[in-house]
C-alpha cells in the first residue's frame, strides 16, 4: 500500500469530473495496490469474508505480486466489510472521489447480491459496532443489513445484482441518509467486459465456475463534489452524471460493502485511489424534527470551531425563535428548540435557518428542511387518578406464553397465542401470583441467551420470565406485559424498543383493547434492533400501557430472542423503563399495581388493515373486566348500512358476528364500525372504524356443476399420478411447469414404483382417505412429521404413492404427484382451500387436464418470431440436464421452428433451421385425459 497527503490543493484527474474546491480547501488522497497486505498499514480494517489475496490483481500478467482485495467469493451467503480510516482526522468532508478496479461475476446465472460504496457520518452504526456486522439498509427478514444497499447515514452508491421486486432494478442504487432516491437499471446479467448495462464484467466460465477466468478488471469511479453533485462512471462510461443530490456534509469515513445470498457472484477490488476534500470552515449539518421543534448540528472543521459563547440565531419557517439547547459534543454543535404545546402536524414540511459565530469570528449560517415525525397524541382522559395506583409497587405485571405451534413472526399470530388459540401455554407460571401475571419489579431488559454476552443497548441482561418453560423450549413464545406509567411533565417523550423479534405498543383506558393507540411496532422477525417512537403527552399524570412482544420458530444457537423497553432523552441518551438507579431523574416510572380497568375489544375479526380477509363475515368480540358490556348499546355496520348481527353472551364475553347480506367482491376495501358501552361510572361509550381488503378468491363456474349426490358414493378420494425420474444428471426443477411437464413423461422413464397398496393401473394409484403426505412415511427417515396435520393431533401422515426411493442418484428427489377429483360442496358459500406443500403446488378445476407444456396454433415448419431460451425463474442453477444438455444459462434468442408433429420419426423433408430453435414434438400421439379437478 502507498500513501500520500497533500496539505495543500491537489488535482485529481478522474474520466468523469475535476473537482471545483476553494483556494483553501485541505484535500488528502490515499492509495491501496494490494501489492502488500493492506491491513497491516492501518489504513482500513477488514470484517466477514472480506480478505486480502496476494496475488491475481490487475498487473499479475506482468507481476506475480500484485495482489487485490476479495470482499465475496461465488459461494452462497458471504458477506465483506472494508472500513477505510478517516483521513481527514475528524474534520468536515465537503467531497470525495473513490476510484477502484474491479472485477463482478462468476457466480449463478441470476448474481446476487451486490456491492457498495458509502460516506457514512460519524455516529454511522457500522463504525460504532463493526464487528456486530453490516448495520445499514434492511432488506427483509433475517438480513442484518445489506451490504450492497449501502448505509443508512451518508450517502450510498450500491450495485444491486439482484432485482428483490416491488419495484426493484438490477443496477445503481443511490441513498443518502438511508433513503432511496434513484435507481438506474443495469439490467444485462453477466454481461461483456466493454457493457456498462452489466454489474458484471463478463460472463460465466463453464469450465472452471467461480474462477473468475473470463472476468475482467473494470474500472469504476465515485465522485461527490463540493456541491453533492454525483456522478458515477462504470467499464469507461458515465452511467450517473451531475446528479444533485441532498446530501449535507460531515465528519465520517468511508466504507464498502458486498454480499451474496441464496445465489452468488465473486467481487474483487484492486487499485484504490481515495481522495477526500475537507471543508475550510465549519458547516451547517442535517435537521431532524421533533412533535414540537427541531434540533440542527453545525460540525466543525479543522481550525474553525464553533463559538457557543457567541449568540446563535434561529427561524422557524421563518419566524425567529430561541434556542432551548445548545449542547457540544467533541466537533458536533446541536441547537434545539421545543415550542410545546405548539405542535407541527404529522409528516408536514418545515424549513429551519441558523447562524452561529466561530472562534475565528466567521459566520456559519445555512438553511435545512426537516419533516414532522409521526408521533401519537395521548388523551388526558386516559389517565388514572394516582390515589389508585400503588405507587409502592414499581414494575410490571408479565404474562408468558410458548407453544409448540410455529410463530409466524406476527403480532396478529401472537394476539391469538396470547388468546390461547395455537395450543397449551407451556410457559413456567409457577411465580405467577397476580391472576396468571408474574408480578416484576425489575426493568424490560431480557435476552434469552443468558450465557452470551448480551445483546441490545443494556447490559447483562435478564433472562425471559417463564420462559424456557416445561417443554425446556424458547421458540414459538411470547410475553404480555401490563403496567401504569408515571410521566412527571407534559411534553413530547421518545420511547424505543430493542426487538428480537416483533413486539407492539399500546396505551389506553385499557390497553389491551384492540383499538388501544398503536403507539409503535416492529410486525416481523429480526435481530435486536431498535424501533424508536414519538408520543405527545398533554397532560402529566399515570396512564396504562402494554407491550406484547414475540419469538419465532426455533432455538438456541440460531434463534435469539431479546426485549428492551426504554426512553430516550433530548441528548439521545437511553434509559430503561422503570430503572431504578439513584442517578435516574430522567426515566419514566412503572407500576404494577393499579385499578381494575374497564371492559375491552379483546378481538377483530378482519382485523384493521387486514388483507387476504373472507368475504363473508365481520367478528367482534368483547371482554368484561373492571366493568361490564352493555349487550344492548352494541351496533355493528358494514359500509355505512344498518345492519342486525347476531350477539351471544358466554359469561364475560360478548360475541358480536355480522354476516354481510351479500357476500363481499373479491379484493375490495370494506370499512366496519363499531359502537358499545359499558355499565362504568360514568358509561364509556367507544366508537371506532376500521378497513380491510377481501381475499381475491375465485368464483367457481357454475356450468361445471353437477347435481349433490351424483358422485360415485362408493369411491371416495382421489387418482394420483405418481411420476419420479432418474436425477443423477440434476434434480427438476421446482416450478409448477416442469411439474406438468414431467406428468406429461417429458422428463424421461418414470421409475415410480407402479404396484402396491392403491394401485389401479399405469402409473394411477386410488388415495381413499385425505391427503397428507410426508416423505418421513415414505422412507422412515428419523425427521418429525412436518405441516399442519401429524399423528399428535390423530392424523399421522401418509406415504405418496408410488414412490419408495427405488430409482436415479437420490432415494427421494424429482417427484412429481398429480391429484384428480371430484368435491362435492354441501352449500352454496365462501370456502377457504389450503394445502401446505414442500414444495409448489397447483389447484385448478377444468374438465380436462391442461396441456402439458406448450399450445402452438398455426402451421408448421414456420419461423414463429424472435424466442428466448433459457432456465425458467426459480430453476436451480443451469437447470436440469435433459436428454443430456442443460438449458443454456446466458439467453439464447432466436426464431423457434415447430417441426412437423412427427417429431423425430418424421421422414421430412426438413425446413432450413440453420441460426433457429428447432422445436421437435416428442408427444405428438400423447392424448390428455379428461378430468375434472387437478
Amino acid at each position: 500500500m502507498k500513501t500520500k497527503s497533500f496539505p495543500r490543493f491537489s488535482y485529481l484527474l478522474v474520466t468523469v469530473t475535476v473537482f471545483a474546491i476553494a483556494s483553501l480547501t485541505r484535500a488528502g488522497t490515499v492509495f491501496f495496490d494490494f501489492n502488500s497486505d493492506p491491513t497491516t498499514s492501518g489504513q482500513l480494517q477488514l470484517f466477514g469474508n472480506a480478505q486480502w489475496v496476494a496475488s491475481g490483481g490487475v498487473g499479475a500478467a506482468t507481476n506475480t505480486s500484485d495482489g487485490y482485495l476479495s470482499l465475496t467469493e461465488s459461494v452462497n451467503s458471504q458477506n465483506g466489510e472494508v472500513i477505510f480510516s478517516d483521513f481527514d482526522n475528524g474534520q468536515v468532508v465537503q467531497a470525495f472521489s473513490f476510484t477502484a478496479m474491479v472485477k463482478i461475476g462468476d457466480g449463478t446465472g441470476t448474481p446476487a447480491d451486490g456491492i457498495s460504496i458509502a460516506y457514512v457520518r460519524a455516529n454511522d452504526p457500522i463504525l460504532t459496532n463493526p464487528t456486530g456486522g453490516w448495520s445499514g439498509i434492511q432488506v427483509g427478514p433475517g438480513v442484518g443489513g445489506a451490504m450492497e444497499e449501502g448505509s443508512t447515514t451518508g450517502i450510498s452508491v450500491g450495485f444491486d445484482s439482484y432485482n428483490n421486486g416491488s419495484g426493484d432494478v438490477e443496477g445503481l442504487d443511490i441513498r443518502v441518509d438511508g433513503q432511496l432516491v434513484l435507481l438506474n437499471p443495469m439490467p444485462t446479467l453477466n454481461g461483456t467486459c466493454g457493457d456498462p448495462a452489466s454489474i458484471q464484467t463478463g460472463p460465466i466460465d463453464p469450465n472452471n465456475p467461480g474462477s473468475g477466468d473470463l472476468l475482467c478488471w473494470a474500472p469504476l469511479s465515485v465522485v461527490l463534489d463540493t456541491n453533492g453533485v454525483l456522478n458515477v462512471s462504470y467499464k469507461n462510461t458515465l452511467i450517473l452524471s451531475n446528479y444533485q443530490t441532498a446530501y449535507f456534509p460531515s465528519p465520517g469515513r468511508l466504507v464498502m460493502g458486498a454480499r451474496t445470498g441464496g445465489l452468488n457472484e465473486l467481487q474483487y477490488v484492486d487499485n484504490i485511489s481515495i481522495t477526500t476534500i475537507a471543508a475550510a470552515i465549519a458547516l451547517v449539518g442535517s435537521a431532524s424534527g421533533f412533535a414540537d421543534g427541531f434540533s440542527i448540528t453545525i460540525n466543525d472543521s479543522g481550525s474553525s470551531v464553533i463559538d457557543t459563547t457567541k449568540p446563535i440565531t434561529l427561524q422557524l419557517n421563518g419566524t425567529s425563535v430561541s434556542a432551548t439547547s445548545v449542547q457540544k459534543n467533541g466537533g458536533a454543535t446541536t441547537i434545539s428548540y421545543h415550542g410545546f404545546p405548539v405542535l407541527h402536524p404529522p409528516g408536514s414540511s418545515n424549513q429551519v435557518s441558523v447562524s452561529a459565530k466561530d472562534t475565528n469570528n466567521n459566520t456559519i449560517s445555512g438553511t435545512r428542511s426537516f419533516i414532522t415525525p409521526l408521533y401519537t397524541v395521548i388523551p388526558p382522559g386516559d389517565s388514572v387518578p394516582s390515589s389508585s395506583v400503588n405507587l409502592t409497587k414499581p414494575g410490571f405485571r408479565i404474562r408468558p406464553y410458548q407453544s409448540t405451534a410455529v410463530q409466524p413472526n406476527s403480532l396478529a399470530w401472537t394476539e391469538d397465542q396470547l388468546a390461547g388459540l395455537h395450543g397449551t401455554n407451556n410457559a413456567d407460571l409457577t411465580t405467577a401470583t397476580d391472576g396468571g401475571y408474574i408480578d416484576y419489579t425489575d426493568v424490560i431488559n431480557f435476552n434469552i441467551d443468558s450465557t452470551g454476552a448480551g445483546s441490545g443497548n443494556f447490559t447483562p441482561d435478564g433472562p425471559f420470565p417463564g420462559i424456557p418453560g416445561a417443554n425446556g423450549l424458547n421458540g414459538d413464545s411470547s410475553m404480555e406485559v401490563l403496567t401504569f406509567l408515571q410521566f412527571p411533565a407534559a411534553g413530547v417523550y421518545q420511547m424505543g424498543v430493542n426487538s428480537d423479534d416483533g413486539f407492539r405498543v399500546t396505551e389506553g383506558k385499557n390497553p389491551k383493547d384492540r383499538f388501544a393507540l398503536n403507539l409503535g411496532e416492529y410486525d416481523g422477525g429480526r435481530g435486536p434492533t431498535d424501533t424508536p417512537f414519538y408520543m405527545v403527552v398533554q397532560q402529566a399524570g399515570i396512564y396504562p400501557f402494554r407491550l406484547i412482544w414475540e419469538n419465532g420458530d426455533g432455538e438456541l444457537p440460531g434463534n435469539g430472542a431479546g426485549c428492551e423497553w426504554f426512553t430516550v432523552q433530548p441528548d439521545g441518551t437511553k434509559i430503561l423503563i422503570n430503572d431504578p438507579s439513584p442517578t435516574n431523574t430522567t426515566g419514566i416510572k412503572a407500576f404494577y399495581s393499579g385499578p381494575q380497568l374497564p371492559a375491552y375489544v379483546s378481538r377483530v375479526t378482519p382485523p384493521p388493515n387486514a388483507t387476504g380477509a373472507r368475504p363473508d363475515i365481520v367478528s367482534v368480540q368483547l371482554t368484561d373486566a373492571g366493568t361490564q358490556v352493555n349487550t344492548n348499546s352494541i351496533a355493528l355496520s358494514l359500509n355505512g348500512s344498518p345492519d342486525s348481527p347476531t350477539i351471544t353472551r358466554n359469561g364475560g364475553v360478548t360475541t358480536v358476528n355480522l354476516t354481510p347480506v351479500i357476500i363481499l367482491p373479491p379484493g375490495s376495501t370494506n370499512t366496519a364500525s363499531l359502537r358499545w358501552s359499558d355499565n362504568g361510572t360514568p358509561v364509556l361509550t367507544s366508537t371506532d372504524s376500521w378497513t380491510f381488503v377481501v381475499v381475491a378468491y375465485k368464483t367457481l363456474p357454475t356450468d361445471l356443476a353437477s347435481a349433490i349426490g351424483s358422485g360415485d358414493s362408493t369411491k371416495p378420494g382421489f387418482t394420483v399420478q405418481a411420476s419420479q425420474v432418474d436425477n443423477t444428471s440434476g434434480n427438476t426443477e421446482n416450478n409448477n411447469v416442469a411439474a406438468e411437464s414431467q406428468l406429461a413423461g417429458l422428463y424421461g422413464p418414470n421409475i415410480a414404483t407402479l404396484s402396491g397398496a392403491g394401485w389401479l393401473s399405469n402409473d394411477l394409484f386410488a388415495v381413499t382417505t385425505y391427503i397428507n403426505w410426508d416423505r418421513v412415511a415414505n422412507d422412515g427417515t428419523a425427521g418429525p412429521e412436518n405441516g399442519n396435520f401429524t399423528s399428535a393431533n390423530g392424523y399421522p401422515s401418509q406415504p405418496l404413492p408410488g414412490i419408495t426411493g427405488g430409482g436415479g442418484g437420490a432415494a427421494f428427489e424429482s417427484v412429481a404427484e398429480g391429484v384428480e377429483t371430484y368435491v362435492e360442496f354441501p352449500t352454496a358459500t365462501f370456502y377457504q382451500m389450503g394445502v401446505n406443500s414442500d414444495d409448489n403446488f397447483r389447484v385448478t378445476i377444468t374438465e380436462s387436464a391442461p396441456p402439458a407444456v406448450l399450445t402452438i396454433s398455426g402451421p408448421t415448419n414456420t419461423a414463429l418470431g424472435c424466442l428466448s431460451m433459457s432456465k425458467l425463474p426459480g430453476e436451480e442453477d443451469g437447470g436440469r440436464a435433459v436428454y443430456g444438455a442443460p438449458p443454456p444459462i446466458t439467453p439464447l434468442t432466436a426464431p423457434i421452428v415447430y417441426m412437423t408433429p412427427g417429431g423425430i420419426d418424421d421422414p421430412g423433408p426438413y425446413p432450413n433451421v440453420t441460426g433457429k430453435i428447432a422445436l421437435l414434438d416428442r408427444t405428438a400421439s400423447a392424448r390428455p385425459r379428461k378430468s375434472p379437478a387437478r
